[in-house]
């Protein structure tokens, strides 16, 4: 049985890919699309070299980059997807970039910080009998 300390470096990359998928989509129905954009959001789950990142919203081509292999548990797959929707849902273009100030302190970087907290409690709750039911399905195969 899967928990939100279960590592993603003991399961196969397709486990925590189908797991990605599932927080996304369940951030989609949870938060919405922005209706800003021209056009669709894209994401993108891939490998990273940079040990520093676990995802990012590039807002110049309206893409959500997730990346797997940084990423140490089920919590924290769920904490990065949650982060990076909520920098869609903000106006990044144009004004997160005018804060001068250290990172930590960008209230862009405060919000995503706490819907983080806020909402990984929910999205486990919702997911987590559909995430232990894929993996067990997948167990049995």
């Amino acid at each position: 049985m899967m928990t939100l300390r279960t590592p993603v470096r003991n399961m196969d990359p397709k486990k925590v890919r189908s797991i990605i998928e599932m927080t996304l989509r369940w951030c989609r129905r949870r938060f919405g699309d922005n209706r800003r954009k021209a056009y669709e959001l894209k994401w993108y789950i891939q490998r990273n070299p940079n040990p520093k990142e676990c995802g990012e919203y590039v807002a110049d081509d309206n893409e959500i980059y997730v990346y797997w292999n940084n990423l140490e548990n089920i919590e924290e797959i769920l904490r990065t997807c949650i982060h990076e929707w909520t920098h869609y849902k903000q106006p990044i273009l144009t004004r997160y970039f005018k804060f001068k100030g250290p990172y930590s302190q960008n209230p862009f970087e405060r919000q995503a910080f706490r819907a983080e907290q806020k909402y990984t409690p929910i999205c486990w709750k919702d997911l987590k009998k559909k995430i232990n039911k894929f993996v067990k399905c997948d167990e049995n195969a």
